[in-house]
Parts: C-alpha cells; sequence; structure tokens
C-alpha cells in the first residue's frame, strides 16, 4: 500500500509540474506577443486605507513592489516566482504615493507610478481664455499611434512628459476598446493630466460610448488581450476600472460628457437638439450623480435594479446613456449636411462658435457646415490630430502622425 501511495504521489507531481510547464509556457508566449509589463498590465485598486497593486513581468519571475514618499520607503515586498504579482500596503494616510513594481532581478521590467488617492482638482467645465487646443478622437488603445502623433505635434518631449506649455488636449472620448493598448493609454493619460497642470495648461477627457459600455459590463468590443490581463489578475476588465474602488475608474468617474474652451464645444457623438435648455453644468453634474449610483453598473446585464426606481427614472437613464440621441451616441451631425438650422440653435444656446466631435469614424479629419462642425473620429484611430491655433481669431489645423500640418478651413468670424 506505501508503495502505492508512492506511486500515486509521483504521478501528481508529474502532472503538477506538467500544468506549471505549460502555464510558464502559455505566459511566456502571452508576454511575448503583448507588451504586458509595466504599465501596460497594471491595475491598482483602493480599499478603506489600503492600496492594492496588481502587476504582470514579462516573464515569470520574482517580484518586487514598494511605495515612497519624497523619497523615503514606507512599505516594500517582495513576491514569489511567477507571471502575476499582487501586493497590498496601507496608505499611511497619504494623498499622493510613489510606486515602484516590476521584476526584482531585471531592471529593464521595473517600474514608477505616482498614485494619487485623493480627488483630484477640479478643473471646470468652460474656459474663457486659450491660445492654443489640441483635440484627438476615439484613441482605442493605439497607444503608440497616440506617442507618436503627440511628439512630432511637439505635445510631448522625447521621455513622454509634457512641453506644451499652457495649451489645452482635448480627448473627445473612446480610449476604451478594440486595440491592444487600453491600459497603457489610459495610465498615460492619468499621468499627462497632472504634468500638464503642474505647467499651467490641462489635459481634458471627456467620456465616450465604449468607457459606458465597458463600467456597464458590456465588453463586446475589448481586445482579447486587454481581457487576458483580467484573467491573469484574476478579475473581470469591468472590476479593472471600478468607479469607486478602481484608481483608474474613480479617476474617470469625474470626467465629463460636455467641455467649452473659447468659442468651441466638445462631446464625443454631438449635442442633440433636445438637450437645449440644460446647461453644461447640468448635464456634467447628471451624468457625475447617475455615474455613482449603484444601479449605473448593471442597466444593461440585470433588469431587476429597475425595481429600485421607478419605470420613468429607469427609461431617464438608459435614454440618457444609451438612446440615439445621447451625447454618447448621437451621429446626425456627422452623417448628414442638412441639420444647419438645429446645429445653429445648439451652438446659439450655448454662445459657442463651432463643435467638436468624435464617436463617428471618418477617413480623415471633417469640417463641414461652414466651419461649424468638426468630426474627429478616424478608421485608423489617433492617425491625425485638430489643432486650434488663436491668430487674432481661431485657425484649423490638422496634424498627421508624420508631423506635417495642413490648415483647415477657418473659422467663421464670431
Amino acid at each position: 500500500m506505501a508503495r502505492l501511495a508512492s506511486v500515486h504521489q509521483q504521478k501528481r507531481w508529474q502532472i503538477g509540474g506538467s500544468i506549471l510547464v505549460v502555464l510558464i509556457f502559455t505566459a511566456c508566449s502571452f508576454s511575448q506577443t503583448f507588451k504586458v509589463h509595466g504599465d501596460y498590465g497594471l491595475w491598482i485598486k483602493t480599499t478603506d486605507d489600503s492600496i492594492h497593486v496588481h502587476w504582470l513581468t514579462m516573464m515569470p519571475d520574482t517580484g518586487m513592489a514598494k511605495i515612497m514618499v519624497n523619497d523615503r520607503v514606507l512599505d516594500s515586498t517582495i513576491t514569489s516566482f511567477d507571471f502575476s504579482h499582487r501586493a497590498a500596503f496601507s496608505t499611511h494616510n497619504q494623498s499622493k504615493l510613489d510606486l515602484y513594481y516590476g521584476s526584482y532581478f531585471h531592471t529593464e521590467d521595473q517600474h514608477q507610478k505616482t498614485v494619487y488617492l485623493g480627488s483630484n482638482d477640479p478643473q471646470g467645465f468652460e474656459f474663457q481664455s486659450a491660445d492654443t487646443i489640441y483635440v484627438i478622437g476615439d484613441v482605442h488603445g493605439k497607444y503608440d499611434n497616440l506617442i507618436t502623433l503627440l511628439t512630432n505635434a511637439q505635445v510631448i518631449d522625447s521621455t513622454l512628459q509634457w512641453r506644451a506649455g499652457k495649451s489645452h488636449l482635448v480627448f473627445t472620448g473612446d480610449i476604451f476598446d478594440r486595440g491592444n493598448d487600453v491600459t497603457k493609454t489610459l495610465w498615460f493619460i492619468y499621468e499627462l493630466e497632472r504634468q500638464a497642470q503642474s505647467a499651467g495648461g490641462h489635459v481634458h477627457v471627456i467620456l465616450g460610448n465604449h468607457e459606458i459600455m465597458v463600467f456597464t459590463h458590456d465588453v463586446r468590443y475589448t481586445a482579447g488581450k486587454e481581457k487576458v490581463l483580467a484573467d491573469y489578475h484574476g478579475t473581470t476588465y469591468t472590476h479593472m476600472f471600478d468607479l469607486k474602488s478602481s484608481v483608474l475608474g474613480r479617476w474617470l468617474a469625474q470626467k465629463p460628457i460636455l467641455l467649452k474652451i473659447e468659442p468651441f464645444l466638445f462631446t464625443h457623438g454631438g449635442v442633440a437638439p433636445r438637450y437645449i435648455g440644460q446647461s453644461i453644468e447640468t448635464l456634467n453634474r447628471t451624468l457625475e450623480g447617475l455615474l455613482q449610483e449603484p444601479v449605473f453598473p448593471f442597466l444593461l446585464t440585470d433588469s431587476t435594479w429597475a425595481s429600485f426606481v421607478d419605470s420613468a427614472q429607469y427609461i431617464t437613464r438608459m435614454d440618457f446613456f444609451f438612446g440615439p440621441n445621447s451625447l454618447f451616441w448621437y451621429r446626425d451631425y456627422a452623417t448628414s449636411d442638412t441639420l444647419g438650422t438645429e446645429l445653429d440653435n445648439v451652438l446659439n444656446f450655448y454662445d459657442a462658435q463651432a463643435l467638436v466631435i468624435g464617436h463617428t469614424a471618418l477617413d480623415q479629419i471633417k469640417v463641414s457646415y461652414d466651419a461649424k462642425l468638426y468630426a474627429i473620429d478616424l478608421k485608423n484611430p489617433a492617425s491625425e490630430m485638430l489643432a486650434l491655433f488663436k491668430k487674432g481669431s481661431f485657425h484649423a489645423y490638422r496634424f498627421e502622425l508624420d508631423g506635417t500640418r495642413t490648415r483647415l478651413h477657418p473659422l467663421p468670424p464670431p
């Protein structure tokens, strides 16, 4: 019996060893095919007074993580040999921590991230003065395109630091889905926003329909690579961006759907005439409140939540986020050239000269309605950028990936 038990134990070890080899091989193959280390696969959440860090290494490896404040180490840990790593630390009541994480042995796989645990200072939704405004449509996880575009336009330098001074950079939504590097892109914008603030500039992220889809568990368009990140972290993709526990989720929960800078109005899909009468402040505060409701993440997946609000309120929420006239989904201005009167009425109400939108993918940036509409979503995401320069009045330019700048139709006089 003892010999039989020993044989069975050896077989279990052989099977266990085989599974481990398969897992290591799978992880190595995945990391060689896709970039997953550093910010490409970083997930950070907070609970009460703790910060929980989840990361992947280039290959199965011993991991390390430490948090610092003012070059002083508060906590550190070494993790076991694996592809996926996690660590939890007390926040020590700090509003900002410097996180160092990655491989314990390989310096090329060691990374730094500043994590802001307090609420971001609200930037507001209307800006009366600006000389330069850069605008990028739906990025859809195309991180490399985004970096090339911003570098060649001299918005950032070769080390990915903000160099555009007091300029404004606007993203009109849909950072999520389709592309492989959404997580990396979000962490980049998260950092760039703070760099711009320090220089007197601004980075604005407007929420798009794909942000709302991910928040509500609709991941039909999420790239397989991004979903696998969540699998390795032992969670769901949506939970990585939870609006209350995730660092990136809480950051995104503060973002608007409508923004005005000088004479320009910015949104994701478009402002349908039905929203005339609702101020920019009202629409953004409405969004902020609805995002925090317990019902919000389940609007698409659990109809029983409708019982917690009356039918009229439920329909209102569905219409605000998913209706054809929603600011997240409206396409009519981009697909028609016969809505001049409607667009004029919207612009007049918001005291704006032009509307800038994403959402509807085009071959290149399109100017229409006598330069009252700029449609900037592209079939090749983040391959062009709209630049608005004030030279007496504003003039519009198209920046391409190689840095080529082409003047577009100037704005009509106010």
